[in-house]
Formats: structure tokens, sequence, C-alpha cells
């Protein structure tokens, strides 16, 4: 029987690639009901969804031209059900007055430290530091109420 052999082009298969295709897909649908909003809620939405494709498309680029190695999905399930429960955490600590600050910063710690960054004041540099930003990009510029604490200290 003659051999049949297969040569794996790069990013073949790769889940990056069909990921990458799914955030251009999910990214463009979003990208079209948000052009249908009116002009004040519009821009935030859309902007989202070109971000989407933008990345979405680049992760696909990235595969395709080879950008590394096929990753096992055993080493991300690892990862995975812990991620899944700082955010099912974070949104009970929202729905339940806790504001936002707080919750967003135990989240951001948690995801860092998740993500591989050792060290508790590297860590919490970082999640200051996105907690600060986004509170300041959804309260300063969009005006975004955030949920209310009902501990006044708490914001």
């Amino acid at each position: 029987m003659p051999q049949i052999i297969s040569e794996k082009r790069p990013g073949q298969g790769s889940s990056d690639v069909w990921i990458g295709l799914v955030l251009l897909a999910v990214g463009g649908a979003a990208a079209w009901m948000a052009s249908g909003f009116d002009d004040a809620s519009r821009p935030y939405p859309l902007a989202l969804s070109v971000l989407m494709m933008l990345l979405g498309a680049v992760l696909a680029a990235r595969a395709v031209l080879g950008g590394g190695e096929d990753q096992s999905f055993t080493q991300q399930a690892r990862i995975l059900l812990p991620a899944a429960v700082v955010l099912a955490l974070w949104i009970l600590a929202l729905s339940n007055g806790l504001g936002y600050v707080v919750p967003t910063f135990a989240m951001e710690f948690a995801f860092m430290w998740l993500c591989g960054i050792r060290g508790t004041g590297r860590a919490a540099l970082y999640a200051g530091l996105v907690t600060g930003g986004s509170y300041t990009i959804f309260v300063g510029l969009l005006d975004v109420r955030l949920p209310a604490s009902h501990l006044p200290w708490l914001f």
C-alpha cells in the first residue's frame, strides 16, 4: 500500500486560526448591530467591535504565517476553571453592592496571578493600573454609571 505523507502547513488546524476567524465574524456582526444605535450610544460598542475584528484578524494571520507551535488544550484548561470562578465571583460582587473598584482590583489581581505574574507588589501594581484605567475610562470619559456600593467609602 502506498504511504500518504501529509505535511502540515503552518497554522493549518490551529485553534488560533479558528478563534481568530470567530472573533472577526462576531466583531463584524457586533459592528453591524452597533451601526443601528443612536449617535450617543454608537461609539463605544462600535469601537469594541472594530477592536475585536482587528485582534481576530491579527490572531488568525499570526497563526497562518507561523506564529508558533500549536498549544495543548490541557495547559489552557488548567487556567480556564480558576478564571471562570474568578469571573463569576466578580459578577457576584458587582451584583451585591461591593462597588466597582474593590471587586475589579481583586479580579485583576487574580488574573495577573493566573497569567504568571509573580510577586504580590507587581501583580497589585498591574491590577491597580488596569482598575484605575478602566474606572477613568468608564466614569470620566464615557460617563457610565457603575454598580453602586452599599458602603459609602467604596466606589
